[in-house]
């Protein structure tokens, strides 16, 4: 079975407006355009998700007037790069510090960095786990999976990087909750 890996960083509120919180990650990731975005209605709800737009190398300014306002409450935008200098660092000290006896397949290099603006739900189905997020930042690995998933939480919590993100996260948004699992 094929898995993909989601460790996010998220708040089920916000308490700025979405175009405020969009600038912020941004200058947070040190970007000024976006490789890909993506808007969705019902975003994570996956049999009844609909793609309402899709951009390639969308800039900022471009997002802000002429995306941000077609995005209605239920909506969910997705802005994602596939190599960003906070997320290979993340991957890299994961992958350093991760034991081969728990690896097993997962490739915690292959990944991508992704904004979501707007409700998403992340379906953690495998340990009966739902949750909904306003906005989130998260790295999505797309191959394999450790057979251990709590050490490997407890590894990649333990990362040094995922502390800096947590605690720059914390300093701009208030308390940010974050959880990593596995998807297949």
């Amino acid at each position: 079975m094929a898995f993909d890996g989601h460790i996010i960083f998220y708040q089920p509120e916000i308490s700025v407006t979405y175009e405020q919180l969009l600038c912020q990650l941004f200058a947070f990731l040190h970007v000024n355009e976006a490789e890909h975005a993506l808007l969705l209605e019902k975003s994570g709800f996956h049999d009844e998700e609909t793609q309402l737009g899709q951009w390639e190398n969308v800039g900022l300014e471009f997002i802000l007037r002429e995306i941000m306002p077609r995005r209605r409450q239920k909506d969910c935008l997705h802005c994602w790069w596939d190599r960003l200098p906070l997320q290979e660092q993340l991957c890299e000290e994961i992958d350093k510090a991760l034991p081969e006896e728990i690896r097993d397949d997962w490739c915690p290099c292959l990944s991508d960095a992704v904004i979501t603006l707007g409700p998403h739900l992340w379906d953690n189905v495998l340990q009966d786990h739902l949750f909904m997020s306003a906005w989130s930042f998260s790295i999505e690995t797309y191959y394999g999976c450790p057979n251990d998933w709590e050490r490997a939480r407890e590894i990649i919590r333990n990362c040094p990087t995922f502390q800096v993100i947590v605690d720059r996260l914390n300093s701009l948004f208030g308390p940010v909750k974050h959880f990593t699992y596995w998807y297949g």
